[in-house]
């Protein structure tokens, strides 16, 4: 059976729907003027990242099926995915011409009712001119309006002390149009120069730099730039949350004991898990979460994990339906170096997803979520929740893995 969401029903989306093409929303010309509140209330939340490098990650860069620690993958959860991370579409060295090319199919294809525009690093470092920039930025935004999204920009990041005063001359310029032109727009604006400068040197702060390559923020500065881009976000993106069980009586959860409320032999493994590695887990209920929080125990690499079986007698998922992983967590102390992933594999198939991938810096309260079609082969679905070594503290709650083919019929 073809997933085909119905009208009205997909995560983020209050327009209608014919088929599962969604189209969202309705900004056209003559709503550029709109305010804020007023955008909210036309806009979803699926959001599309359209930009380079800087967008994707570098030097690992997010990918369809592996989302690891880029600025879009934080802002997505510590949103709690008010900003539905729908796609990342940044590609490392990219231009703004080259981004044109490859709109429908990265952008148009994903059905976005929100598109951050993030380009213009590449366009000043390969010696593109002002004015081509200036044009491409333009055809891109008409080009996110015209499927009715709202577009977001982005200023570029700091320069370097390796740059020529020139290049460092036109970030400061090229920035100063994208503030003008989203002013001009009454378009929302993601100010990260303004987040990572430092204000003596006119650099990316120290403290944000990639060593490798200065010319990228390091996970501490990709933290800042999702803590940034959040605040703008929330403005103008309507209210909303994933599906996540609220209590263990949801059949529709996939997962046994997702609230994570029974533990039958009190040795802090909630019931229906199976849990691998070093120390034990332990149950945390302090009223944040619907049921409890598991928390990782012990110093060494471990994980909990659940699967599910794929056809067969009375399947509660077949191959080709669609799926929702999601759930609600919680880091503290990681020390920038321990790492919290969670994966999601089908086995038979060769293939897993990883909504969560190897992440290090602290988030006091997130979401995570991700929705994939069960691919050819698969006899079984086990979802991870895992930490590599290290002493920080690891909570999970409210873990789900539910069937909207099912949900839609």
């Amino acid at each position: 059976m073809t997933y085909t969401r119905p009208a009205g029903d997909d995560p983020g989306n209050d327009a209608s729907a014919t088929d599962a093409t969604v189209i969202i929303g309705a900004l056209s010309d003559g709503l550029e003027a709109l305010e804020v509140t007023e955008v909210r209330r036309f806009g979803g939340n699926r959001v599309v990242y359209l930009g380079d490098s800087l967008m994707s990650g570098f030097p690992t860069g997010a990918t369809a099926t592996d989302w690891t620690a880029c600025w879009p993958t934080y802002a997505s959860i510590l949103s709690n995915q008010r900003a539905l991370y729908v796609k990342n579409a940044g590609v490392i060295g990219e231009r703004t011409d080259e981004a044109i090319t490859r709109f429908s199919a990265d952008v148009t294809a994903y059905s976005p009712t929100c598109v951050v525009l993030g380009l213009g690093t590449n366009d000043v470092y390969q010696s593109y001119s002002f004015s081509s920039f200036k044009t491409n930025m333009q055809s891109l935004v008409a080009s996110i309006r015209a499927i009715g999204a709202l577009p977001v920009l982005v200023t570029m990041l700091p320069g370097n002390a390796a740059d020529s005063a020139s290049k460092r001359n036109n970030i400061v310029k090229w920035n100063y149009w994208i503030r003008d032109y989203a002013s001009d727009l009454g378009l929302p604006l993601i100010d990260f120069y303004k987040a990572l400068v430092d204000e003596s040197t006119g650099d990316i702060a120290s403290a944000y730099v990639y060593a490798p390559n200065p010319y990228h923020p390091n996970e501490a500065g990709q933290a800042l730039m999702a803590s940034t881009a959040v605040t703008v976000l929330t403005d103008v993106l309507a209210p909303w949350g994933p599906m996540l069980p609220t209590d263990n009586t949801n059949t529709f959860n996939l997962l046994s004991n997702g609230c994570m409320i029974t533990d039958a032999t009190a040795d802090g493994i909630p019931d229906g898990w199976t849990w691998s590695g070093t120390g034990s887990p332990s149950l945390v209920d302090d009223g944040l979460c619907q049921g409890k929080w598991v928390r990782f125990g012990g110093s060494g690499s471990r994980s909990l994990s659940q699967s599910e079986t794929v056809g067969g007698g009375s399947p509660t998922v077949s191959v080709g339906d669609t799926i929702a992983v999601g759930g609600k967590i919680r880091t503290a102390s990681m020390g920038g170096t321990q790492t919290y992933t969670v994966t999601v594999t089908f086995t038979g198939a060769g293939s897993t997803i990883k909504p969560v991938s190897g992440l290090t810096r602290d988030i006091s309260d997130g979401t995570f979520y991700q929705e994939y079609v069960v691919p050819s082969s698969t006899t079984s679905i086990t979802v991870a929740l895992s930490t590599s070594s290290g002493s920080g503290v690891v909570d999970f709650a409210q873990v789900g893995l539910f069937n909207l083919t099912t949900l839609a019929a």
